[in-house]
């Protein structure tokens, strides 16, 4: 396991094994990306060995036990240890030993999200308010919701949304969305567009021009999204 781990590059550090913790790991695996779990409840290790999941034994806020799980040669970290404290020390820690992740962390207090965000958390989520925009939406606009469900299910339909960061090399770049050509291309849809400092601008005009470092938010199927991706992220 120890050798596994050692090997591993790019990959996701999942801070502890609860229900939500399990979630992630689950979707992640999903979508094949490598994950690492670390874990210090012994009741959660028989799971992760049935599973197969590369996992590392103690505390998440430990410079050492990080180190261990490939935090400096990480792609990103999930901090959904049990309280807010832990997730801020976690966030903290791991952002010292890798300037470069991506990290999200769970917020349990909704006071918390600053303290989380000033540690160095990129997003923070917090289940209950999400969770009860999630049941709001889905009195208010139920057909809606079933559609997201289902699309954010890998196995249930051919459909996926993701996210692209344009390079100045795309061959899209510096175009409007009609003369882009980017449907054409790629087949994908183009949600919104995120600019830097700017609000994201959803179901954006065709004449909204594509700059190059838009975000931008796009569904279709898998292989529709990884055309989307490559010619977004052409090297400059």
């Amino acid at each position: 396991m120890d050798k596994l781990i050692s090997e591993m590059r790019d990959h996701y550090i999942i801070c502890g094994y609860g229900r939500m913790g399990k979630q992630v790991a689950t979707d992640l695996r999903q979508h094949n990306v490598p994950v690492v779990v670390i874990e210090d409840n012994p009741v959660h290790i028989p799971e992760l060995i049935e599973q197969g999941i590369p996992y590392i034994e103690g505390k998440a806020t430990e410079d050492k036990i990080l180190i261990a799980a490939g935090a400096e040669r990480a792609k990103g970290i999930v901090a959904v240890a049990a309280s807010d404290e832990e997730n801020v020390f976690i966030t903290l820690t791991a952002r010292v030993l890798n300037p470069n992740l991506f990290i999200v962390a769970r917020s349990i207090l909704e006071e918390n999200e600053d303290k989380l965000k000033r540690a160095g958390a990129n997003r923070v989520v917090s289940p209950y308010i999400l969770g009860g925009h999630r049941i709001a939406a889905a009195v208010l606009k139920p057909r809606v919701m079933a559609f997201l469900d289902v699309a954010l299910q890998r196995d249930n339909l051919d459909i996926e949304i993701g996210d692209v960061v344009v390079s100045s090399s795309a061959p899209f770049a510096g175009k409007t969305i009609r003369e882009s050509g980017f449907r054409e291309s790629t087949g994908a849809t183009i949600l919104a567009i995120k600019r830097a400092n700017e609000k994201i601008v959803g179901n954006p005009s065709p004449d909204m021009v594509i700059l190059p470092g838009d975000e931008m938010v796009i569904m279709g199927t898998l292989d529709q999204i990884a055309e989307a991706e490559r010619l977004s992220e052409l090297p400059d």
